[in-house]
């Protein structure tokens, strides 16, 4: 990380990981937007950051080098997006959950997008092991005039090793989602839920039809509800709809001047086709609503 950045350490707890990664983007004269400011504790850092698409845009990497969430540990993300910076956040790999253990885990990410900012949130995947008793809350707020483009996803079980969440002999597993989008504090989209393996929404035609994954992308910027419209139809006639992958797009329009959300759903049976969706709708709302070419961060490839 470079020598000129700030860095404060705090103290950690003795009682699992209580991690926290607080970070904050500004806009510099000359140098564009840059890390002003990050503080950790416990096993949450950033990379040094980069600008592969020029000054305007500061990449950043979140780590969590345990490669894994343990029962009990507890993670705090606090980012702020100061007036006239870009910061697109993203992470190097899936975040797994691991059993419990009888200890739930928490992850509570907070985002503030300051007037005229713009926040990309893009982090991989959530994989949540079997007996996996997890929490996962974000927090955004928006100010007049930001933007911001994010999203979620969340595998349940090991699919691919034919582990399933639910598996019989490991501990009762939990899923409780927190989802609040706010403008200058007041609701846009919110969202909470909870989910117990062996649940009937799991298998439920109207809830997760079966599938292990579910994915969700929002959007919202200050464009009227007139241009959002086309966008949003744009998109939702772009989404795939078949045994393997479902997906459907909404748009959720802002009343008293407040933006509009678009909200696009992705239900799948393999991570690989519900990321392709999740690119090719920030790919076609990049240039929309950021007004920035798409440029998929290199991390990405590898």
């Amino acid at each position: 990380m470079s020598a000129a950045l700030p860095i404060t350490a705090v103290p950690t707890s003795a009682s699992g990981w209580q991690a926290m990664l607080e970070l904050r983007f500004g806009h510099r004269a000359g140098q564009g937007s840059v890390l002003s400011h990050a503080r950790h504790s416990g096993p949450l850092r950033v990379q040094k950051p980069l600008h592969p698409e020029g000054p305007g845009i500061c990449h950043a990497v979140l780590l969590h080098p345990p490669g894994g969430v343990a029962g009990g540990d507890q993670l705090q993300i606090d980012v702020t997006v100061e007036p006239g910076a870009h910061a697109l956040l993203t992470t190097p790999g899936a975040t797994r959950w691991y059993k419990s253990q009888g200890r739930p885990a928490a992850q509570r990410v907070r985002l503030r997008v300051e007037e005229g900012a713009i926040l990309e949130w893009l982090p991989q995947e959530n994989m949540l092991f079997a007996g996996a008793d997890a929490t996962m809350a974000l927090d955004l707020d928006l100010a007049p005039g930001a933007r911001a483009i994010g999203w979620d996803a969340t595998v349940l079980g090991r699919y691919g090793a034919g582990e399933h969440w639910n598996h019989a002999d490991a501990p009762p597993a939990r899923l409780q989602l927190h989802n609040r989008l706010t403008h200058a504090g007041l609701p846009l989209w919110l969202e909470q839920g909870e989910l117990h393996a062996g649940h009937a929404l799991l298998s439920s035609p109207v809830a997760w039809a079966g599938l292990p994954i579910q994915a969700s992308l929002w959007a919202v910027a200050p464009e009227p509800l007139a241009a959002m419209e086309p966008l949003s139809e744009q998109l939702a006639a772009s989404l795939p709809w078949s045994d393997e992958v479902r997906a459907g797009a909404s748009l959720l329009a802002g009343q008293g001047g407040a933006p509009s959300v678009l909200l696009l759903r992705v239900l799948a049976r393999r991570m690989e086709a519900a990321r392709a969706v999740l690119h090719e709708g920030w790919r076609l709302l990049r240039p929309a609503l950021l007004d920035m070419p798409t440029r998929p961060p290199r991390l990405w490839a590898t």
